[in-house]
């Protein structure tokens, strides 16, 4: 899954944008780019049947004019999991120097076959500029999610109602202000989305936006051999949750597999003790369950890992150091993204922790993993 909204909205002014619409082959009437000679100037070039005089300024709904449009049908399509549960919206998105905020939807409807939401258009004071770099080019990007919405007001109760479906690969963004300077396209809705060679392409609302459905993973398979470790004593291998490690009176999940062919099964959701959540400084907060396969030395002699035992190495995917991750659905908006970006899917996942940073990326195959001291540390 690629989730590139704010890459996106960085390279639509990048000079790699394709600004040619390409059109699905669906029939899209609500956004009005029409080029036929019914252009209703002041001057009346008009060359058509229809004989206007330079007083008519037609007034009806179909002024040719995006502008003049004041709602669009969008269709959505899902990927992955079961979205029939689920109410979807469009949420704006309003970018900061270095973040992000999802605001509530501006419109939302419930899961059917084939589901297209209502979206207005925006206010320009709604519009923002994309980057300095391009004065005058305003947007607003709209990041679709999928959420539980256990009231049934149609609405997402931010911070209660699960969201377990997220933006994929397209988006709807809206582009005003001097649009047609730098693309030549009209103000108006688009789908925006990045190809497989980095460019960023603005197309037909027809082409609908993507959403990524996540149903819980409920069973991970971690397994893999010892390399490098010290010949003293006899090391045991454990699957010990990251809370124990900091200190938590919890247990391991699995305890005293043999380092050279260890494997561990995790099933279902982790106790409550292997849970905690990380936040932001709002307040908002996502809940993960950490666990770490690795090789220890009984040192306290209880028969089993405990804080007082010496870690011998952690399970390594390379450079990476291997961590199992149960992740719960985010309830918080902005969450839903970061989420997304860092490759985890709802339940467990196999990451592994890049070395120097706070990221992680997924593990392509869990069970060739080596418990090796010289090669990762977590």
């Amino acid at each position: 899954m690629t989730l590139s909204i704010l890459a996106l909205a960085i390279g639509c002014v990048s000079g790699t944008i394709d600004t040619t619409l390409t059109n699905s082959g669906a029939t899209e009437t609500d956004v009005d780019t029409d080029t036929d000679t019914d252009t209703d100037t002041d001057t009346d070039t008009d060359t058509d049947t229809d004989t206007d005089t330079e007083t008519e300024t037609d007034t009806d709904a179909d002024t040719d004019t995006d502008t003049d449009v004041e709602r669009i049908e969008v269709p959505f399509e899902f990927h992955g999991g079961d979205p029939s549960a689920l109410t979807f919206g469009a949420f704006p998105l309003i970018l900061a120097e270095e973040d992000f905020e999802i605001l509530e939807a501006v419109a939302t409807a419930p899961y059917v076959e084939d589901l297209v939401v209502t979206v207005p258009v925006p206010a320009e004071e709604d519009l923002y500029e994309l980057t300095p770099d391009a004065p005058g080019l305003l947007a607003l990007i709209y990041a679709g999610l999928g959420f539980e919405d256990t009231d049934g007001d149609g609405d997402h109760d931010e911070g209660d109602e699960p969201i377990p479906a997220v933006p994929r690969e397209r988006s709807l963004i809206y582009l005003g202000g001097a649009v047609q300077d730098y693309t030549g396209e009209p103000p108006g809705f688009y789908i925006i989305y990045e190809t497989a060679i980095g460019e960023t392409v603005i197309a037909d609302v027809a082409f609908g936006v993507d959403i990524a459905v996540f149903d819980p993973s409920l069973s991970l398979t971690l397994s893999g051999t010892a390399a490098n470790l010290p010949a003293v004593g006899s090391p045991a291998a454990a699957l010990v949750p990251l809370t124990q490690l900091q200190g938590a009176p919890a247990d391991p999940l699995a305890d005293g597999e043999d380092p050279d062919a260890w494997s561990f099964t995790l099933a279902g959701e982790p106790p409550e003790d292997h849970t905690f959540d990380i936040a932001d400084e709002l307040g908002r907060s996502l809940t993960l369950g950490y666990e770490v396969p690795l090789a220890y030395r009984d040192t306290d002699g209880s028969g089993g890992f405990t804080v007082d035992d010496t870690p011998l190495g952690s399970a390594c995917d390379g450079a990476n150091a291997a961590i199992a991750v149960y992740a719960y659905p985010p309830v918080f908006r902005d969450f839903a993204f970061y989420f997304a970006s860092g490759g985890l899917t709802l339940g467990w996942s196999a990451l592994g922790t890049i070395a120097g940073t706070d990221d992680t990326e997924p593990i392509d195959d869990p069970t060739a993993l080596v418990i090796d001291p010289s090669a990762c540390s977590l």
